[in-house]
Formats: structure tokens, C-alpha cells, sequence
């Protein structure tokens, strides 16, 4: 059975990434034998400068081995061997600004220490072992089809479990365990089938924002509603959480909003609907809702297994070259062969084969194509144009679709899924659904190609969208 307790578990464990940096060094630094031991001749009156220090700031820390290791980074940051003698007398000693430097990653470390005390409590309680224990984590973090499958099977009681530890963690005065909860909220939003459920309606006292109100109920949408009408000021915060709610008290709202603008509404806010997009939604001029995902949703997988059906070739070269760059036109998708069910009700209209020149959609904006039922497409001229050159390669390579579908919102988690058909976007810079440049409505989204799930790893993603009106398919680009 999956529990509350080992979820929250493994969220913590997640959270050490945070500290993957300085636990990688530390790991490093221990395996050379850079660590003195308590008996070097000058080691302990160092420690006794390094604790007098951080007892000073309210800090205190009795760890020795702590405490050797921040002594060595000084050392190791200046390549001197053995790197204890960065902080000898002869080097300078531990004048303020150095000593600084070790209380701020000791209590690094310490953090990262405390976290995987909780999040490994079956491990011995020494700190070797346990930050030994940390980096591994790091650097083997949980596979994502098994991260989302616990939130989408953890049963209904312990979900209310989850969430109060959650709630628990989000009023809690550190940074750090604000984020834990707000992660936990995130995932069992964006994962499971009916998001957070009745459990959003605690939410909204604790000024959480965004997915984590994914359709949640006309109850809390209306708790939303009411706040966001008594502000003087532009409530970012709340708009994008009531546009998340994706129902009809939202559209209402947002409608009574665009015709008769509140005074809060000036600026960057004056632009309402851009907070629907990151919902998947938009309002048309009659003020009826417009979806811009679909909630068929399917996963796109680097590799082939015994559940994979068909083949979507990618990045395959069309023949032509950009009028523009001169680099090679490309098809960025080609769902030719997909059974015609993936392309029915939404998608009944979109291209089977999406074409770009993916330089120019990585450099110079979105790039347009006109597409036609025969399978072959032209590039618009209004497309973006990079302003260099040709001058990189992405390689052809093959992704293969899962029969099953997918659950829908799991890209809201950022940087959790990659490659989908359908669904919503996994934003790297926000949400950008790009308009038709024949009839200027917002495009549906048709996928995402992550380069991030290649090897060797490749920046960015792609997504693909598309106007079965005008037949017209668009190309992106966002990356970190």
C-alpha cells in the first residue's frame, strides 16, 4: 500500500537536489582524503575559531565532521594540497569574510543533513553515512513514470494525510520547507485524475497559487472570486489560481471582468486572458470557453517496451532547406502512422506532420507552416527568422507512443514529463500559445519533443500547435 508517510518521504528525498552541488563536493573531498581528522596538530583550534563563529550568529554546530569539511572548501576552491592549509595563518587564517564563506555552507550541509534524516530515517544516524546517502539520491532520483503512478494510486485517506502535511510544511517560517509543501501540492494536482479535490479548499488561506487549483470546485473558485473582487491592487496570484479552476464560475468572472474592467485591472493585468492560457483555456469574442489542450493525452518514449504500439519518427529532414538560414526544413513530429482514434474529437483536425526549420524556431521566433490533408506543408513567410546562420544539428531520432493514456496535467509539474502528445505543455518560460497568423485566434497545443531526453542531452523543448481551422501547424522553442 502506498501510504502518506513514504510519499512525503520520498519529496524530501526530491528536495536534496537542492543541495546537490555541495553534496557532490563533499562526497569528492571525502573519497581523496581531503577531510582531516580530529588529531591534525592544528585542526581543533580551528574548529573552536569556525564554532565560536556560528554560536555568534545563533548558528551553533557541534558536528566535527561538519565542521573539518567546511574548513577544507577554502582550500579546495583554490586548489591548494592538502586543502586544509587554505585556512593556516600563513594563508590568511580565518579571517571574517572567509569564516563566512564556511558557516554559509556548513549550514548548507546541515540543511541538507536534517532533510535526509527525514527523508532516510532506516539509515544510520551518522553524518557520513547520511550525506554519502544524500548525493546518491541526487544523482539517482526516482524514475518519473513511477513518481507520478504513487500520487495517481495513493488512496483517497491518505491523500488527506499528504495534504496535511503539506499544509503542515507550508506554514512552516523556512524557505525550504514552504517549497516541500508547496511541492507536495503540486504534484497530487497536476497527477492525479481530480487534482487536489475537496482538499483545494483549504488552499486559499495559505496563498498558494497556480496548478494546485486545477478544476477545483465552484465553491472555491467563488472563495477566489470574492478576494479578488475586494483588491485595490492587481491580485496575480489569485487570477492565475481562479483561471486554473477551469470552470464555469471562472469563464463567468473573467467575461464580467473583460467587459467592465476593474480598477486593478491597469497594466500588465489589463491582459486577463493571459492567465487562462496557463490553464490550457481562452475565451473567444462571444465570451464562450476555448480549450487550447486535450485531455487525451499520451506518452511519448525515448525507447521502445513490450506496451509501445507505433513509432513517431522526429526531427526527420523534409527534403527542402529554409529559405532563410539555409538549414534543412524538418518534420518535427510525424504521427502518419498513429491509428486515426489519437486524431479524433480535438485533434480530428490537426496535421499528422508538423514541419519547421528548428533553427529558426530555436532563434528567431515561431515558425508557421501551412499544411494540407496529402501530409505535405510549406513554411509561412511570417515565421520567425534566426539571425545567424545555420550552424547546429538536431539529429533524427525516433520516440515511441504508449498505448495507454496519460494523465493530462502532469507537465504542470515543471520538469517532470517531456514528451507528450496532447495534454498540457510542460512550460520552460511560461506559457506562451501562439495565434493563428490567418485568423489570430490561440492555437491548440499539439505536442512536445524535450531535447533534454536525448543523448547526448540536448537544451530546450519544442511544442507543436496547431489551427484546424486554417490548417495552419506552429513550431516553438523555450529553454532554460
Amino acid at each position: 500500500m502506498i501510504t502518506a508517510e513514504s510519499v512525503f518521504r520520498e519529496h524530501l528525498g526530491n528536495a536534496l537536489s537542492d543541495y546537490g552541488g555541495h553534496l557532490y563536493m563533499f562526497v569528492e573531498a571525502l573519497r581523496a582524503g581531503d577531510i582531516p581528522d580530529e588529531q591534525h596538530a592544528r585542526v581543533p583550534g580551528l574548529i573552536e575559531q569556525l564554532k565560536q563563529y556560528l554560536k555568534s550568529h545563533d548558528q551553533p554546530e557541534e558536528d566535527s565532521l561538519l565542521l573539518r569539511y567546511g574548513l577544507i572548501v577554502p582550500g579546495l576552491l583554490n586548489g591548494y594540497v592538502p586543502p586544509i592549509t587554505g585556512v593556516f595563518p600563513e594563508r590568511g587564517g580565518l579571517y571574517e569574510d572567509k569564516v563566512m564563506e564556511i558557516a554559509t555552507l556548513v549550514l548548507r550541509l546541515r540543511g541538507a543533513l536534517d532533510l535526509t534524516r527525514l527523508a532516510m530515517p532506516q539509515l544510520s544516524p551518522d553524518s557520513e553515512t547520511l550525506l554519502v546517502a544524500a548525493a546518491e539520491r541526487v544523482r539517482t532520483p526516482i524514475p518519473d513514470e513511477q513518481w507520478i503512478s504513487w500520487h495517481l494510486e495513493i488512496e483517497e485517506n491518505e491523500v488527506s494525510l499528504l495534504v496535511a502535511q503539506a499544509l503542515q510544511y507550508l506554514d512552516d517560517s523556512s524557505k525550504e520547507n514552504k517549497r516541500i509543501g508547496t511541492n507536495v501540492l503540486g504534484a497530487l494536482a497536476a497527477f492525479r485524475r481530480d487534482g487536489l479535490g475537496i482538499h483545494a479548499s483549504e488552499l486559499v488561506q495559505h496563498e498558494e497559487y497556480g496548478h494546485v487549483y486545477r478544476d477545483a470546485s465552484s465553491a472555491v473558485a467563488h472563495q477566489l472570486i470574492e478576494q479578488i473582487e475586494k483588491s485595490t491592487v492587481a491580485p496575480g496570484w489569485l487570477l492565475m489560481s481562479l483561471a486554473w479552476t477551469r470552470g464555469e464560475a471562472a469563464r463567468e468572472a473573467f467575461v464580467r471582468w473583460r467587459e467592465n474592467p476593474p480598477t486593478w485591472a491597469t497594466g500588465r493585468f489589463a491582459e486577463l486572458e493571459t492567465f487562462l492560457r496557463h490553464a490550457g483555456w481562452s475565451l473567444d469574442a462571444q465570451g464562450k470557453r476555448k480549450d487550447l489542450i486535450s485531455l487525451q493525452c499520451y506518452r511519448l518514449n525515448t525507447t521502445a517496451d513490450k506496451d509501445t504500439s507505433s513509432e513517431v519518427p522526429c526531427r526527420v529532414s523534409s527534403g527542402d532547406t529554409c529559405g532563410h538560414c539555409g538549414g534543412p526544413l524538418a518534420w518535427l513530429f510525424d504521427f502518419s502512422v498513429l491509428p486515426a482514434q489519437l486524431f479524433s474529437g480535438m485533434r480530428s483536425m490537426a496535421p499528422r506532420r508538423v514541419l519547421a526549420c528548428l533553427h529558426c524556431a530555436s532563434y528567431g521566433g515561431t515558425v508557421y507552416s501551412k499544411y494540407s490533408e496529402d501530409g505535405s506543408a510549406v513554411v509561412l513567410p511570417v515565421s520567425g527568422k534566426a539571425d545567424f546562420p545555420y550552424q547546429d544539428d538536431r539529429p533524427p531520432c525516433t520516440l515511441y507512443l504508449r498505448k495507454e493514456e496519460w494523465t493530462p496535467f502532469a507537465a504542470a509539474e515543471p520538469f517532470g514529463i517531456s514528451n507528450t502528445l496532447g495534454g498540457i505543455p510542460m512550460w520552460v518560460q511560461g506559457a506562451e500559445f501562439p495565434d493563428c497568423p490567418e485568423c489570430q485566434k490561440p492555437m491548440p497545443f499539439l505536442a512536445q519533443f524535450d531535447c533534454s531526453s536525448q543523448k547526448p542531452c540536448e537544451e530546450g523543448v519544442y511544442y507543436a500547435f496547431f489551427c484546424g481551422t486554417c490548417r495552419v501547424a506552429a513550431v516553438s522553442y523555450q529553454q532554460t
